[in-house]
């Protein structure tokens, strides 16, 4: 008899936080307005500098208790304490997108959806593990190269930090908004 145990791997969570993401929206783009571009993994687009937990508080206070408290549910599923470290605002408009990358010195990152307007763009995700080489059915379970989740508004994403992601370009006339955001373990 065969026994199967499958030892590796790699968990992404997804919920919807059943927030109005409106006053969100509206300081994502107050933000863009006053406060100048980076260039991180953003292809086009506007991607903000890196704020703190108190700046986060500030501007979008109807989520943070929401977003804390599904965030520590997933530590104490993993059994890591974890501490907010830092978020950004991303807006993509028609042809933006975010090239692959990771979120280095990170325990979870996560991804705050408060604009996903039609043909806005999917989130994809690399397999991390060898797997993805071997000639297997790409229809089972774990087996595929690149996962991919098409949010909606209101949706949070979260994912270990050194999962390799990217946004695929958008292709609506209306900009798509989200937040990221790291925690690192205490």
């Amino acid at each position: 008899m065969l026994n199967k145990v499958t030892p590796f791997t790699t968990s992404i969570w997804f919920t919807n936080l059943g927030v109005d993401t409106s006053n969100a929206a509206l300081q994502c783009q107050k933000l863009k307005s006053i406060v100048k571009t980076v260039v991180v993994s953003n292809e086009g687009g506007y991607q903000s500098p890196s704020f703190d937990e108190n700046k986060f508080k500030e501007k979008f206070p109807e989520f943070y208790d929401v977003l804390l408290s599904a965030v520590n549910n997933i530590a104490n599923d993993i059994q890591t304490p974890i501490k907010f470290e830092n978020f950004w605002v991303n807006i993509n408009k028609k042809g933006s997108s975010n090239r692959p990358h990771i979120h280095p010195q990170c325990s979870l990152s996560a991804v705050l959806y408060i604009k996903t307007p039609k043909d806005s763009g999917k989130i994809l995700f690399k397999n991390p593990t060898p797997s993805e080489h071997y000639p297997l059915n790409d229809q089972v379970d774990g087996n595929f190269g690149v996962y991919m989740f098409q949010p909606s508004q209101g949706d949070l994403c979260v994912f270990p930090s050194y999962l390799s992601h990217w946004v695929e370009p958008s292709n609506s006339d209306e900009d798509r908004i989200s937040i990221a955001i790291n925690f690192t373990k205490i």
